[in-house]
């Protein structure tokens, strides 16, 4: 028997040690999109058939073909347009289709599969109002930029030898202003363009960071670029031999759009989901796999920032995300839309807030905004929504810049309410409300005198409006600059639209991210364990804050009219050697005695009546 149990041992633990037969592998490439896709074709495969699957890391495109035909991987994500480099030397925009690859890739044993459904072409991406300031439509109008192009892209985009940049540059003639900025992450490509950094981004179609973000794409006028077409591939030995992988890949025909992938790599990217765990979601709602099948739980605290008017954030919600989760690495970042961001952040409900600074100051007819929100403090500031005023150029001066019929934003919004605040100090009644880039056609078309709109400096819709002199700017009287704490006088400088040559004196409101105050008033609770009880969420610390506005890139404290952390220093905080020994002992006493009465209480509620 003992001998028997020794071999059973034995054969065990050589089986254990030996792979199984009923194995695949999928190669994964280190980037956020191939680290999805490798996740959903897996969990398909795993979810459809008894085969397990292993992820295996490769370089790039050209070590993972490798590894596919040397046998080290059994399957990858690939793009028809990097496929087309490997086998031919030139291919233009009209090329790359999957039946062109596949009949390329046949005789090789290299087996291509059904389409996902997205193009994952490259695009070279600039700001919206520069481009439109410098005349720029095509990668060809680059040249126009004397001192050449200032480029930022990831690594390996440098080093492909066919359509990788120095290809881009000859095919277009351009020439590089200086070292391309190599930077992974798409996001701060895209934020090195916002900051003047770099010309243009190289970035692709499905990239995460382009959701909510407003950017030019140059067109690829002489057509350098092919079709890059998503596909599943494998070779033909794996067909023959695991054909009920192949069978459960297929359900992904045409079921990964560009909107699909785009956000996808939004829930990783930005904020910070795990890969198998979007991939996992996508699967299930796109019922592709059972809800009895196993899920991945996830392994991060969630933190949601809460916002109750979009408009406000338009444009930077993928910014916001971002930039709140590379403070807090550790958690995944939503935005979520309430009904009040502030009472969300007071009831614990979300951690943070993004509100005007008139959100710390109660909203009521008549009051001379006196009384001040303590139980939220501006942690870091977003940017300023300067109070911009359009008329028709053609109309003679007039000493008043709010005579006629106004238009304001939707109404219901801070904009609007702060839009009515000021034309109720002029005994002036709004006439219309809407969108700002309908205010901005009425006026164009006459059916309303002027706009009197808050928005952050360079708007793209206002920018447009005033590059063809139609519509002008007018500056606000000096009469409104006390009207609200809040609004203090700021000038719009110049340049910031491209027909601006003088500043505008006008008001402004800081757009903060809020966060809860600590405890103001314990009371009888002191500083201890009980008083805790009380906070649904803790506050930001002094350093948090200030990470936050590095960050952002804006190392602007909160309007000291507004209660903020930054205001919080050492000195604020409780000190325990400052408290007498006999106060240090009355706090541990009540709280240790609130603690037990509540354990009492709870006690009570549970325990079962005896009979």
């Amino acid at each position: 028997m003992r001998t028997a149990g020794i071999l059973v041992v034995v054969c065990v633990l050589i089986s254990a040690c030996q792979p199984t037969q009923n194995t695949v592998s999928v190669g994964v490439q280190p980037s956020v999109e191939q680290a999805i896709l490798a996740q959903v074709a897996g969990q398909l495969i795993e979810a459809n058939t008894d085969i397990r699957v292993r992820m295996v890391e490769c370089t790039n495109s050209y070590d993972c073909a490798g590894d596919l035909t040397s046998e080290r991987i059994d399957f990858i994500v690939e793009y028809s347009g990097s496929a087309l480099k490997f086998v031919r030397t030139r291919s233009t925009a009209r090329e790359g289709t999957l039946e062109q690859v596949r009949k390329l890739y046949k005789p090789l044993g290299i087996e291509w599969l059904d389409r996902l459904g997205f193009d994952g072409q490259y695009l070279l991406v600039m700001p919206s109002d520069r481009a439109r300031t410098l005349g720029l439509e095509s990668i060809a109008d680059l040249n126009k930029l004397e001192d050449g192009v200032k480029v930022t892209a990831p690594s390996s985009y440098w080093h492909r030898p066919v359509d990788g940049l120095p290809g881009l540059l000859r095919h277009y003639g351009l020439r590089l202003h200086g070292k391309p900025l190599l930077i992974e992450d798409p996001f701060k490509r895209l934020l090195a363009v916002h900051q003047g950094l770099a010309d243009v981004a190289i970035v692709t179609a499905t990239d995460g960071a382009l959701q909510d973000i407003s950017y030019a794409s140059l067109e690829d006028n002489l057509e350098f670029y092919p079709r890059y077409e998503a596909a599943v591939v494998t070779r033909t030995k794996v067909v023959n031999s695991r054909p009920e992988a192949v069978e459960a890949l297929h359900q992904l025909k045409d079921r990964m759009t560009r909107e699909v992938m785009q956000n996808l790599n939004y829930q990783v990217a930005i904020e910070g989901v795990l890969p198998e765990i979007a991939a996992n979601r996508f699967l299930r709602e796109a019922k592709l796999i059972k809800e009895s099948s196993p899920s991945f739980q996830t392994r991060k605290p969630e933190m949601i920032i809460a916002i109750d008017e979009p408009e406000q954030v338009r444009g930077m919600r993928t910014f916001v995300v971002r930039v709140v989760r590379e403070v807090f690495p550790d958690h995944h970042i939503t935005m979520a839309t309430t009904e009040n961001s502030v009472e969300a952040v007071v009831q614990g409900k979300a951690r943070l807030a993004i509100i005007g600074a008139n959100r710390f100051f109660p909203d009521t007819e008549g009051q001379k905004f006196e009384k001040r929100d303590n139980r939220i403090e501006a942690a870091a500031v977003l940017g300023t929504a300067y109070l911009h005023i359009l008329r028709r150029t053609a109309e003679p001066s007039l000493d008043n810049v709010l005579e006629g019929t106004i238009g304001i934003g939707l109404p219901g919004t801070s904009r609007a309410r702060l839009a009515s605040l000021i034309l109720r100090e002029a005994n002036k009644q709004p006439t219309i409300f809407a969108e700002t880039k309908d205010l901005i056609q009425q006026v164009r078309n006459a059916e309303i005198d002027a706009a009197v709109i808050f928005e952050l400096p360079g708007n793209a819709d206002i920018d447009k409006a005033l590059t063809d002199g139609t519509l002008s700017l007018q500056g606000l009287p000096q009469e409104f600059e006390t009207l609200a704490p809040f609004l203090p006088p700021v000038r719009i400088p110049s340049g910031t639209y491209a027909s601006q040559t003088e500043p505008i004196d006008t008001l402004g409101l800081q757009i903060v991210i809020a966060s809860p105050s600590p405890i103001i008033d314990p009371g009888p609770l002191g500083g201890g364990p009980a008083a805790a009880l009380l906070l649904q969420n803790p506050p930001l610390s002094v350093e948090q804050a200030h990470a936050l506005a590095q960050a952002i890139g804006n190392p602007e404290p909160p309007d000291p009219i507004l209660p903020s952390v930054w205001m919080r220093s050492a000195v604020d905080a409780h000190k325990p050697g400052e408290a007498t020994i006999g106060q240090n002992l009355l706090d541990t006493t009540l709280n240790v005695g609130i603690l037990v009465f509540l354990v009492w209480i709870g006690m009570l509620v549970v325990q079962r009546p005896t009979r």
